[in-house]
């Protein structure tokens, strides 16, 4: 591989599985001045849900021209900021209104909830049962954010979040029905609720259905776009409500 062209390392970066994409084979084109290379890795890294961070590399390791393309996308911050790269996929993926609600909501959970979301980001095509589990998994973190952001600011649906025993209480707990929090703000944590127990049913979270014991399936191509029009939904009523209340 290193006795590659840069160009040709960049552009075989964007077909590689995820486990060969490391830091022994392209961690040198990261810090490297091949501008041929960037816009190949630039791709293959966000597809793929990974930072230089993934490459044992800080912001300032990096190439001028990686450097520059990776903060235009957001994986990284400018001096402003002010970019917020959450609102941004959500809206190419889901087609959510947009707005840049995320910073301010998730605090110092962004950087983390955006590397679970780039991940299932870009396995929605190609695998939609793995895009589900990320989605899940993005959803419970937004759900505990925006419970806390309601009690804060003496809403209604606040709810407790720690058991007595001092453990998180589970994200289906939290979304079962009969709370002021699935009763006022239905058109969240419905969609949420529908993802969450569709993705108990694939066979990379479970292999059997808890009741019946029947084999779970995989997610169809159909159940993904009815979820991901739901979540849509479900994002633009949370980033209005959130920018209306702050």
């Amino acid at each position: 591989m290193k006795r590659a062209t840069p160009l040709t390392q960049g552009l075989i970066s964007e077909i590689l599985p995820p486990e060969h994409l490391s830091s022994t084979r392209f961690g040198h084109l990261l810090a490297g001045d091949e501008v041929e290379a960037v816009l190949p890795l630039t791709k293959a890294l966000v597809h793929q849900g990974k930072t230089h961070l993934d490459f044992g590399l800080k912001s300032r390791d990096l190439s001028t021209h990686l450097a520059i393309a990776l903060r235009h996308l957001g994986v990284i911050r400018g001096q402003s900021g002010a970019y917020d790269q959450i609102a941004s996929i959500l809206s190419e993926c889901l087609g959510t209104n947009g707005l840049e609600i995320w910073r301010r909501l998730l605090g110092t959970e962004y950087t983390y909830g955006l590397r679970i979301l780039r991940r299932g980001v870009g396995l929605y095509e190609s695998h939609p049962s793995v895009w589900l589990q990320a989605q899940d998994s993005f959803n419970d973190l937004v759900l505990r954010q925006f419970i806390s952001f309601l009690g804060v600011q003496g809403l209604p649906g606040n709810r407790l979040l720690i058991n007595k025993k001092g453990e998180l209480i589970p994200v289906g707990s939290l979304l079962q029905t009969g709370h002021s929090l699935t009763t006022v703000h239905a058109a969240l944590t419905d969609p949420f609720r529908a993802c969450h127990e569709r993705r108990n049913k694939v066979p990379g979270s479970h292999p059997y259905q808890a009741k019946g014991g029947a084999r779970n399936t995989y997610l169809f191509a159909r159940e993904k776009r009815a979820l991901a029009r739901d979540l849509s939904t479900a994002f633009d009523y949370l980033g209005t409500y959130v920018d209306l209340h702050w």
